[in-house]
C-alpha cells in the first residue's frame, strides 16, 4: 500500500490506532518528506547536465561568399542566378568535439551529482534521526503521564484521609490543606504533560504523514538498543561512521569536482580542430564542382587560464582542509557519543539494580499507612515526592540512554540502514 493510500484508509477508518514502531514511524518519515523529492530533482538535475556534457554539437548547413548584387538585386531586375551560383559556397560544418568531452566533462559532473545524492543522504539521515526521537520522546511522556496519574490518584487518597482525620479530630486543618494542594499541584503537573504530549503527537503524525486527529499506539524498541560500547570497538564505531558520513561524502565529491575542473581547465589550453566543413561551389558549366574541407585549429595563445587554475586549486585545497576537520569532528562525536552512553547505561543499571527495591519498598510503606489510615501526613509528603523525584529521574535517564544510543546509531548509519532494510 502507497503512503497515500495508507492514510486515506485511516482516515476512512477513523477508528483503530495506528500501530507504529520507531523504524515504521522513520520509514513513513521518508515517504511523506517532500524535502526529498526537491532534493531527487537536483540530482535529476545533475544527471541531465552530465549528459548533455556528453553530446556533440548539432551539424550546421552553411552559404557563404555571395554579394547582394549578385543575389537579390536579381529579384528586382529579372536577371538570372548564374554567376551567383557560380561563386556561392554551400556546405554542412560539424563541430569537432573537444578533447574535455573525452571523459574529463563528464568527471566533473559526476562529482557533482556524487555531491548532490550526499546531500539527499544527510537529509534522510536527519528524518529517520528526527522520528526516532520523536518516537522515543512521546513514549516516555506517556510513561511519565502514567506515573502523573498514580500520583494524582494517591494525593487524592492521602487527602480523603486527611479529611477523614480532621472529621475524627486526628489531624488539622493545616494537614488537610497541605493535603489539597499537593493534589492540586499533581493534577496541574498531569496537565502540563498531557499538553506537552499532545504537541509531540502533532509533531509526529505530521511528520509521518497521517491525519491529525489519527491515535497512535507506540511500540518500544527492544532494550538492548541502550547498551555499553566497549573501548576496543570504539574505533571500529569511528571507522564506520566516516565510511558512511555523507557530509565526508559530500566534502569529498565537491573536491574531486574541483580537481577534475582543474584538469577539464588545463584540457582547454590543448590545440584541437574546432569544426569540419564540407563544402562545394556549383561553377560554371565549363568548370567541374569543387568540394572543400575546411579546418579550424584554436590556438590559445593570449589566455592561459591562469585565473581558473587558482580558482579550481585552491577550492580543492580548500575542501581538503574542510574534509580532516570534519573527520575530527566527527571521530570526536562517535567517542563522546560512545562516553556518554556507557555513562547513561551505568545509570540506567544503578536505578534497575539498586534504587528499584528502595523504591519499591517506600511505596508498600505508604500504601500501608494508607490502608491503615495512619501515618504522619508530613512524613508522607516527603517521601512521596522522594520517590516522584526518583521515578522521574529514573524515565529521564532511560530517555537519555536512548537519546545517546539513536546519536551514535545514526553517526554510523546503522540507524538508517535499519530503517531502510526492515520490512515494507
Amino acid at each position: 500500500m502507497t503512503p497515500g493510500a495508507f492514510v486515506l484508509a485511516v482516515a476512512l477508518a477513523g477508528a483503530g490506532p495506528v500501530a507504529l514502531t520507531p523504524e515504521d514511524a522513520a520509514r513513513r518519515a521518508l515517504d511523506n518528506a517532500v524535502v526529498l523529492e526537491a532534493l531527487g530533482h537536483r540530482v535529476d538535475e545533475e544527471n541531465a547536465e552530465s549528459t548533455l556534457g556528453q553530446m556533440l554539437r548539432n551539424p550546421e548547413v552553411r552559404m557563404g561568399d555571395f554579394r547582394s548584387d549578385r543575389l537579390i538585386n536579381p529579384l528586382f531586375t529579372g536577371g538570372g542566378y548564374d554567376r551567383a551560383l557560380e561563386d556561392t559556397e554551400f556546405g554542412i560544418r560539424v563541430p569537432a568535439p573537444r578533447l574535455r568531452a573525452f571523459g574529463l566533462s563528464q568527471s566533473t559532473q559526476g562529482r557533482r551529482v556524487a555531491a548532490r545524492q550526499a546531500v539527499v543522504d544527510q537529509e534522510k539521515n536527519l528524518i529517520v534521526r528526527e522520528a526516532h526521537r520523536l518516537h522515543a520522546e512521546l513514549r516516555n511522556l506517556r510513561a511519565r503521564i502514567d506515573l502523573a496519574e498514580e500520583q494524582v490518584a494517591l494525593s487524592t487518597r492521602i487527602h480523603d484521609l486527611l479529611q477523614r482525620r480532621f472529621a475524627a479530630q486526628l489531624a488539622t486543618g493545616l494537614d488537610v490543606s497541605v493535603a489539597a494542594l499537593d493534589a492540586n499541584d499533581a493534577q496541574a503537573d498531569l496537565s502540563r504533560l498531557q499538553v506537552e504530549a499532545r504537541s509531540q503527537e502533532v509533531r509526529l503524525r505530521y511528520l509521518v504523514g497521517l491525519p491529525a486527529d489519527t491515535p497512535l499506539e507506540l511500540t518500544a524498541p527492544p532494550a538492548d538498543r541502550c547498551r555499553e560500547v566497549a573501548d576496543s570497538a570504539e574505533q571500529t564505531l569511528v571507522d564506520q561512521a566516516v565510511q558512511v558520513s555523507p557530509v565526508l561524502a559530500g566534502i569529498s565529491a565537491e573536491r574531486d569536482a574541483a580537481a577534475a575542473a582543474y584538469r577539464e581547465t588545463f584540457a582547454g589550453l590543448i590545440p584541437w580542430f574546432d569544426f569540419v566543413q564540407a563544402g562545394f561551389t556549383p561553377g560554371s558549366s565549363q568548370e567541374p564542382w569543387s568540394v572543400r574541407l575546411s579546418l579550424s585549429i584554436d590556438l590559445p595563445l593570449l589566455n592561459f587560464s591562469q585565473d581558473d587554475f587558482a580558482r579550481y586549486a585552491a577550492r580543492e585545497r580548500r575542501h581538503e582542509a574542510e574534509l580532516r576537520h570534519e573527520r575530527l569532528a566527527l571521530e570526536a562525536d562517535v567517542h563522546r557519543a560512545a562516553a556518554e552512553l556507557a555513562g547513561q547505561r551505568a545509570i540506567m543499571d544503578f536505578y534497575t539494580t539498586t534504587a528499584a527495591p528502595t523504591l519499591d519498598g517506600s511505596e508498600r510503606q505508604i500504601e500501608a499507612a494508607l490502608q491503615e489510615g495512619q501515618g504522619d501526613p508530613v512524613d508522607m509528603a516527603i517521601l512521596r515526592a522522594r520517590i516522584l523525584r526518583a521515578k522521574r529521574a529514573q524515565l529521564r535517564a532511560a530517555l537519555e540512554c536512548e537519546q545517546a544510543a539513536l546519536n551514535l546509531d545514526a553517526m554510523t548509519g546503522t540507524l538508517l540502514s535499519r530503517t531502510l532494510d526492515g520490512p515494507q
